[in-house]
């Protein structure tokens, strides 16, 4: 099971190996198609698969591509992954002036104007991996007990305006 699942337009197969070979260099387990597929291979289960087991699937944007069919699928594999396993990342990665596609607009872009930026976006990557894989426990629960006071209030509130509705009702009957 690789790391990071690495998705791109044929335009950025350069950029991908460069961001593939980057990961690597680091440890990070990196699967691209242009070094795992070989010829031969049922392509659509072997990418399906790696993308699925992936922790974090990065977008190669680059500036101009329109995806085609299969990435188009590609990239709705991801989305029902993530939606499956919110703990897996999407990393959209911008070449040069790319602007992300819609779906990935929510997740914050790492942009890639000049070749050393490539290096900047590998330590990003991998930073971000490395801090999913320890997960801040005491923010966790201290999220979740925000979320049970809020819900309590809510509960009060509503109990009130309950309460509210019964005595406006009797004093109208």
């Amino acid at each position: 099971m690789a790391d990071v699942f690495i998705s791109y337009p044929h335009e950025a197969a350069k950029n991908a190996l460069q961001l593939a070979n980057g990961l690597r260099a680091t440890g990070i387990d990196t699967w691209c198609a242009e070094d795992n597929l070989k010829p031969g291979d049922d392509w659509k289960t072997k990418v399906r698969t790696a993308l699925k087991e992936a922790q974090a699937v990065v977008f190669v944007i680059a500036p101009g591509s329109h995806p085609s069919p299969w990435m188009e699928e590609e990239q709705m594999a991801a989305l029902e992954s993530y939606w499956a396993d919110n703990k897996k990342m999407l990393v959209p990665v911008l070449i040069n002036n790319a602007t992300p596609p819609a779906f990935l607009r929510q997740w914050r872009s790492l942009r890639v104007a000049k070749k050393s930026d490539l290096g900047k976006a590998v330590s990003q990557v991998v930073k971000l991996l490395r801090s999913q894989a320890e997960p801040d426990v005491k923010v966790a629960k201290r999220i979740k007990k925000e979320r049970n006071e809020r819900l309590q209030k809510v509960e009060a509130s509503m109990r009130q305006l309950q309460a509210d509705e019964r005595l406006l009702a009797n004093r109208r009957a």
